[in-house]
């Protein structure tokens, strides 16, 4: 993947994927699906596709002993921290809001990306960054301008958007010498094992569920696309791109949540929203735009 077109078509594919994971999230969180289950669930399905194609196609890479520390730190940081942010934010608030709180990233990324790595941004970036999240911010405020959210649900989401910076931060080291196979299989592995011990505290929740296809369907669809394929993409992405730009993509996700929650009937789309949609986008190009020469 180091044609271009196909990097960035595979970071959109990955933002469209995780926009709609907050969806499926609401899905089986209101279905009665307990939270910790669910995580370690999608998690350990990814990792047994994951090691399987990894180890079939000989992508799997082994780990140097001084990077280990920078292994776990990275699972550490996504998917455990941010999913634990995630999915208590999404319980507390809504799939549409959760999503326009986490396309905050891009701001922090910019500022963190500057200090560590000094990847620099034009102010047509950084317009472009601002006048993103305005768009939406205006794709999901309702007839009386105010979205209605939880205290705590906010704190939860934001605490997802710093843990997605620091595994960002990490990754970006970490690419340099791996393959994105190797990578995933290593972060969603470890994920896995710790996630496994809150399942315990989960038993009888989960022992009343009345399990179906219909009702576990999300289940699979989080592992395979969100947890597997946007993963994939969005580690080559920050390998070719860089930490800031590839997750200004991440202005997108509210987007894709509020279109499928929309086309789902969940939530309306109203000619605001739209206008919301075509903002974000415009602000997206704006923040992509930058001089050959400079890299």
């Amino acid at each position: 993947m180091k044609n271009g077109v196909w990097i960035y078509m595979g970071i959109l594919l990955a933002i469209v994927f995780w926009g709609m994971s907050f969806v499926w999230v609401d899905q089986m969180l209101g279905a009665g699906f307990p939270s910790y289950c669910l995580l370690t669930a999608r998690l350990a399905i990814s990792a047994i596709v994951l090691l399987l194609v990894s180890l079939g196609f000989g992508k799997l890479q082994r780990p140097k002993l001084a990077d280990l520390k920078w292994i776990i730190l990275m699972a550490l940081f996504e998917p455990f921290l941010y999913f634990i942010g995630e999915t208590k934010g999404i319980q507390l608030t809504t799939p549409t809001t959760a999503s326009v709180i986490i396309s905050t990233i891009p701001l922090f990324a910019m500022l963190l990306g500057f200090l560590v790595y000094k990847e620099r941004m034009s102010k047509l970036n950084v317009f472009g960054a601002v006048l993103a999240v305005a768009g939406v911010l205006l794709s999901v405020l309702n007839e009386e301008m105010s979205i209605k959210v939880d205290a705590l649900g906010v704190l939860m989401l934001f605490f997802a958007v710093l843990s997605t910076i620091g595994y960002s931060l990490v990754v970006k080291k970490l690419a340099a010498k791996y393959n994105v196979f190797t990578i995933v299989v290593f972060q969603n592995v470890l994920g896995t094992l710790l996630f496994f011990p809150f399942t315990f505290s989960e038993y009888e929740v989960l022992h009343q569920f009345v399990f179906s296809f219909e009702s576990i369907y999300p289940i699979l669809l989080l592992a395979l696309f969100p947890s597997t394929l946007s993963f994939i993409f969005y580690v080559n992405c920050i390998h070719h791109i860089g930490v800031v730009r590839a997750n200004m993509f991440s202005t997108l996700m509210p987007v894709v949540t509020l279109l499928f929650s929309s086309a789902l009937g969940r939530e309306l789309l109203t000619s605001r929203n739209g206008t919301g949609v075509v903002i974000v986008i415009a602000g997206l190009l704006l923040t992509q735009a930058k001089k050959r020469r400079n890299g």
